[in-house]
Formats: structure tokens, sequence, C-alpha cells
């Protein structure tokens, strides 16, 4: 359920759906860069996000410089996971191999090949592909 009325996000998501298109064209491949790969917040990221916020107003309110510190020391740790994530999977190269066939509503199997000529070994990727 959305928060704010279909009148006020159509536009905004088929402005979005351009974007995208435009920026990066729908292939059987891609090798993933600066173009196309998109950090969002999760539920839990904009919630911790919000805590940060209220960190800093309080820190800021009460003139605790111990809590104003804790505070851009979670934005910071915040901050370089941002980098590590785009670090680890930046040069890795997704293939789409195959799409079994299936009736509406029925989960559908794919498979990707992951490829990397980099020297850095890629650990843990996890793909989550729901809709």
């Amino acid at each position: 359920m959305s928060l704010l009325p279909k009148a006020l996000t159509a536009p905004i998501k088929s402005a979005l759906s351009r974007w995208f298109a435009a920026r990066a064209p729908k292939s059987d491949s891609a090798t993933l860069n600066l173009r196309n790969v998109y950090i969002f917040f999760s539920r839990e990221g904009m919630l911790f996000a919000v805590l940060l916020g209220i960190t800093f107003i309080a820190g800021i309110n009460y003139g605790n410089n111990l809590v104003l510190g804790l505070c851009f020391y979670l934005v910071s740790i915040w901050l370089i996971s941002f980098h590590v994530t785009f670090a680890h999977i930046s040069g890795l190269q997704v293939r789409l191999l195959e799409v079994t066939m299936t009736e509406a509503g029925l989960p559908v199997w794919i498979t990707l090949q992951l490829n990397s000529d980099s020297r850095q070994p890629r650990v843990s990727c996890y793909l989550n592909l729901s809709s």
C-alpha cells in the first residue's frame, strides 16, 4: 500500500522508467559499472537514516559532543559501506543464460552467469530478483 496517491506517484515512476531505460538499455548481458549500479536504501537503511537524524538533532539540542561524534562516526561507516559495496560489484559481468517457461503466478527460474576478470575475488554475492 502506497502512502501517496497514484496521481502523484505515476508521473514520477514514468519519468524514472524513462531515465533508467535511457541510462541502461535492456540487454542479455551487462558489466556492472557507474552507469548501471544503483544503491538504494532498504527499509532498514531508511530507519537507520531517521535514527541518525534524531541522534544529530539530539546532539545539537543538548550540546553533547559525544553524541555528535557518535553520529558522525556512524554516518562515516554508512558512507564507507556504500563505497565498499560498489567496489565489490564493480566490473562484475552478468549474463542471462536461460529463462524457463511457466504459467502466470508461478515462480520463474532463470539462469545467470556471473563472471569477473578482476584479480579481486567476489565473495558472497546475493541476488534478490523478487517483484
